[in-house]
C-alpha cells in the first residue's frame, strides 16, 4: 500500500477520547505534542503507522487502543510489529487499551502514565 493510501485510509477526525486527553494534558500544561503524524517504519508488512500522539521532544509514539478494533488477534499481531519497528528506531511506545466511552479513571492513569513517561524522558535528556 503507498503512503498516499495509508495515509487516506487512516487518518480522519480525532476521535472523542483523544479530544479528552488532549484537554485533560493541556490542564496539565503538557501542550508538545502532535496528533495523527505519521511515521515512517522502513520494514515488516506495515510500512506507516500514525500514533494518536507524538512527543518529539521525547521521542514517544502513545496510542489509545479502543477494544472495538484492537480486541482482534490480527490487529494485536500488526500492533506488536509496529511496536518492535518503532522501538528499533528508538522511539518510546506507549498502549492503552480502553473501551468506549473511557471512564474519567482510565482517563486519569493514561494521562499519569503519558506525564510520566514525559518527565522520565525530559530527565534521561538532561544526562
Amino acid at each position: 500500500m503507498s503512503k498516499k493510501d495509508f495515509m487516506r485510509r487512516n487518518t480522519g477526525a480525532v476521535a472523542n477520547t483523544e479530544l479528552l486527553l488532549i484537554a485533560e494534558l493541556n490542564r496539565r500544561g503538557i501542550f508538545e505534542f502532535d496528533t495523527q503524524r505519521g511515521l515512517l517504519l522502513e520494514c515488516c508488512d506495515v510500512s506507516w503507522t500514525i500514533p494518536d500522539f507524538y512527543f518529539a521532544k521525547a521521542n514517544l509514539a502513545v496510542y489509545l487502543d479502543g477494544d472495538a478494533v484492537h480486541n482482534k488477534r490480527r490487529v494485536e499481531e500488526r500492533d506488536e510489529a509496529i511496536d518492535k519497528a518503532l522501538r528499533r528506531r528508538g522511539v518510546g511506545v506507549l498502549r492503552f487499551p480502553y473501551t468506549a466511552p473511557v471512564s474519567k479513571q482510565r482517563l486519569k492513569e493514561i494521562a499519569d502514565a503519558v506525564e510520566e513517561a514525559l518527565k522520565w524522558g525530559s530527565e534521561e535528556a538532561k544526562s
